[in-house]
């Protein structure tokens, strides 16, 4: 029998898109209350934030705010549970705009459901990056899927490796796919030696995301992508 391709997906302007306030609001309460720092006024856009893992934006955030590295590490996995333990308050007291799913995206992960193994590849804290999937409809898609995580490393390029490892095998790269819609999907991409199909649904555009294997404009054109690269054979997806 003949191995599934394994598709990554990440999350932020990829599958959803939208507000993200309330992921924002957690990382901000997690560093205030682990670190003990006044964030009030800081701009994490200065950080470039885009396609980075949580625990990047973490750290970058702690070095502006001369945070020593070693106490920065050193509490981490403290800050990855509070952050979380703060989107669940935020998200279940609905003081935050539910996340929404991309245009066709759900018809399209419903389509590849037997063609492919499905799986996240995103920079979110995983409790986050799920329940958000949850609240925009799409969970289901991922219950008990591989991934990796930004709760798992903070480079994004070891997450290929990992969320591979965790797929079995590990899963073969020559069968792996990254789909994203950052420069720095593309780059994680190619640290971990799969192939990458960029969307530009996010703040990217084509001429930002033409070093992918392929750019497609929405979710709709995944499947006759991955048909042109060699993983599967095209076929119509539904609007929804």
């Amino acid at each position: 029998m003949r191995q599934q391709p394994l598709l990554l997906f990440d999350i932020d302007g990829t599958l959803l898109v939208g507000d993200n306030a309330g992921h924002h609001a957690a990382i901000v309460a997690g560093l205030e209350e682990v670190y003990e720092l006044d964030l009030a006024g800081f701009s994490f856009m200065r950080l470039e934030p885009w396609g980075k893992t949580d625990m990047q934006i973490a750290l970058d955030a702690l070095a502006a705010h001369d945070v020593s590295e070693a106490i920065a590490r050193e509490r981490l996995e403290l800050w990855l549970e509070v952050a979380d333990s703060h989107h669940l308050a935020v998200t279940s007291g609905g003081e935050h705009p539910r996340p929404q799913p991309a245009p066709d995206a759900a018809a399209t992960l419903a389509a590849l459901a037997d063609q492919t193994a499905i799986g996240l590849l995103t920079g979110n804290i995983e409790g986050i990056a799920r329940r958000k999937l949850r609240a925009a409809g799409l969970g289901t898609h991922f219950a008990g899927r591989p991934g990796g995580f930004g709760s798992d490393h903070p480079d994004r390029g070891e997450l290929v490796r990992i969320a591979r490892e965790r797929a079995g095998g590990p899963h073969p790269p020559s069968l792996t796919v990254v789909i994203g819609d950052t420069p720095r999907d593309i780059a994680c991409a190619r640290a971990g030696g799969v192939t990458c199909v960029a969307v530009t649904t996010g703040p990217f555009d084509a001429d930002a995301l033409s070093a992918a294997d392929a750019v497609i404009s929405s979710l709709d054109e995944l499947q006759g992508a991955l048909a042109e690269l060699g993983f599967g054979e095209p076929q119509t997806v539904a609007g929804g």
